[in-house]
């Protein structure tokens, strides 16, 4: 997706992948003469709206798709994110979510920036969450794996016996969540959203700034 616009069947795609952060579901087509369907009017033209907002949404990220891809490369890298994304820039873990950026298209930036959305479930946005602690990628999230984000999210600011203390307290507050002893294999997914379950994880970006 390199050209400088988005076909209409290309949108309607891209609102699937995002996995319901930016779609409405179709009306049925109705009369639009009898009460009941002038209450189905107006659902579906409120419906309408938001569809096309969720439209409006997708073309929008596109443009600002474009403007990160410096190099009109068709995809992204990470240092292509540094300083221009502004949640990203004072998040403390920026340098490990811009890791997800590097060498994404298009598609695949939608996908990853759906959790973000207001629209998106909590279990998509504990999802996404995880991805980010599971530093090596193996579907568990363990103690090395909170160890390495917080080292690089703090730096020299935090010493190692500090950063010993914090995952373990980390991990007794989990293991009191979901009623065994985490080992050393770690959380898994389901593990992980157990203990983050009515959480406000505050995973979210302002998209009326795209």
């Amino acid at each position: 997706m390199s050209q400088n616009y988005l076909t209409s069947a290309e949108v309607e795609h891209l609102i699937d992948v995002s996995k319901g952060s930016f779609t409405q579901e179709q009306v049925r087509p109705f009369c639009g003469f009898c009460r009941r369907c002038t209450r189905l009017s107006l659902t579906r033209r409120r419906r309408r709206r938001r569809r096309s907002r969720s439209r409006r949404q997708i073309l929008l990220l596109y443009k600002r798709f474009r403007t990160l891809d410096k190099g009109k490369r068709g995809y992204l890298q990470s240092s292509d994110l540094t300083g221009s994304i502004p949640e990203l820039s004072i998040n403390p873990l920026n340098k490990r979510v811009a890791y997800f950026y590097d060498g994404i298209n298009f598609k695949e930036f939608v996908r990853i920036l759906a959790p973000y959305s207001p629209k998106a479930s909590p279990s998509d946005k504990i999802k996404a969450l995880f991805a980010v602690w599971d530093v090596n990628g193996d579907a568990r999230v363990c103690k090395e794996d909170v160890a390495m984000v917080l080292r690089e999210a703090c730096g020299t600011n935090m010493m190692e016996a500090e950063v010993a203390r914090v995952v373990a307290r980390v991990f007794e507050a989990c293991e009191k969540k979901i009623g065994r002893r985490i080992g050393v294999e770690g959380m898994s997914v389901v593990e992980f959203e157990s203990v983050m379950g009515g959480t406000d994880i505050g995973l979210g970006v302002d998209f009326s700034a795209f």
